[in-house]
């Protein structure tokens, strides 16, 4: 039997982690929210997420200095996804050298988002296989 993914999903506007968990949630994963990376990196003691989705414009911590945080602090290997505003080539190249997976751009497509997700964990999932 498959366990449940649990996804970490760390966003400021409250919009976007209540859709990310309507989406994911209808495809049967467990979602943690946080509203600024603080809490998330005190959420990971007590969860152990599969995936974490970040946003990079956050109060408090930008979300790429989180992603390396998160990537320091793991208790295991896992996807991150970095969900930003602006698709500039120097915010891309910063969160895929913090550790980020992915990135996605908002206005999020959520049928689009909903198959990269799952794209990233199937290529996750089988590359932890051959470790």
């Amino acid at each position: 039997m498959l366990t449940q993914q649990i996804v970490l999903a760390v966003d400021d506007d409250q919009t976007i982690t209540d859709s990310i968990k309507t989406v994911l949630e209808l495809e049967n994963y467990k979602v943690v929210t946080a509203s600024n990376p603080k809490k998330a990196l005190s959420l990971m003691r007590v969860h152990t997420p599969n995936i974490i989705i970040s946003d990079i414009n956050m109060p408090q911590m930008d979300g790429v200095v989180a992603c390396r945080h998160m990537r320091e602090r793991a208790r295991n290997d896992f996807p991150i996804i970095m969900v930003a505003s602006v698709d500039d080539a120097d915010s891309i190249r910063h969160a895929f050298e913090a550790g980020a997976t992915d990135f996605i751009l908002k206005p999020v497509n959520w049928p689009l988002f909903q198959r990269r997700l799952d794209s990233v964990v199937s290529e996750w999932n089988r590359a932890q296989e051959f470790d």
